[in-house]
């Protein structure tokens, strides 16, 4: 079981990205990632490449995307990935976020450019080890 997850603070939003298994192990280092990222702006949170997503997780990215309300800003889920979609859907927590297949759909829907500078490199990263 592997998970690597990296964080990078850009201009308009800040992107989470999470490939692997997103299990309890990482849940704590996901958590941190997440209350890392700046409130004031919007997060995409890209697990397109992740391959399980616990219920802890799951619940955490619900929580995540409530917490981003309080701020006005907002939490988009970048999946179509069925170990994502599954639990989100099982726990009734689907239907409250705001999910699209890609990153790229996640920027056009925060209205930002699909292919943003790259002069920020990711700030966090979490590979391998819980």
């Amino acid at each position: 079981m592997s998970c690597m997850i990296l964080s990078r603070a850009e201009t308009s939003a800040t992107l989470i990205t999470v490939t692997g298994e997103l299990d309890a192990a990482y849940v704590p280092a996901f958590a941190t990632t997440l209350a890392a990222a700046d409130e004031h702006l919007p997060v995409i949170l890209d697990l397109v490449h992740a391959t399980f997503c616990s219920a802890a997780a799951a619940g955490l990215i619900h929580t995540a995307h409530h917490h981003r309300l309080g701020y006005q800003q907002r939490l988009i889920l970048a999946t179509d990935a069925y170990a994502v979609l599954l639990p989100l859907h099982l726990l009734g927590l689907d239907n409250d976020l705001d999910i699209v297949a890609t990153v790229a759909d996640a920027r056009t829907t925060l209205g930002l450019p699909v292919c943003p500078p790259l002069d920020n490199p990711p700030s966090t990263s979490y590979a391998d080890q819980p």
